[in-house]
């Protein structure tokens, strides 16, 4: 069991790679807990990465009210408030580079 978390271009590449947190290993209740947010937070990412940060904190949102400790979720709420505010490099693209 996982859940897609972000996409990375590491060194030495030039096509993201795609990073997943695998569930297995967490208590039952966390593995059921993010598995019941999974598709709102993958959502989120999908619009987060598209620049559409108004609509992905919607959808943050929703996966913090069911886990309001869930960190992935929390980093990715922060960084779509501070895009919009203050705006995106021109040169980003919705992935990390490493």
């Amino acid at each position: 069991m996982y859940r897609n978390l972000d996409k990375v271009i590491v060194k030495g590449k030039k096509e993201p790679v795609v990073v997943y947190e695998i569930l297995n290993g967490n208590s039952q209740r966390i593995i059921d807990l993010k598995l019941s947010t999974k598709q709102n937070f993958e959502l989120g990412i999908s619009l987060y990465q598209e620049k559409q940060f108004s609509e992905a904190i919607k959808f943050f949102e929703k996966v913090l009210e069911k886990d309001p400790k869930d960190k992935a979720a929390i980093l990715y709420h922060q960084s779509s408030h501070h895009f919009l505010k203050y705006g995106v490099p021109p040169d980003w693209r919705g992935v990390k580079t490493e």
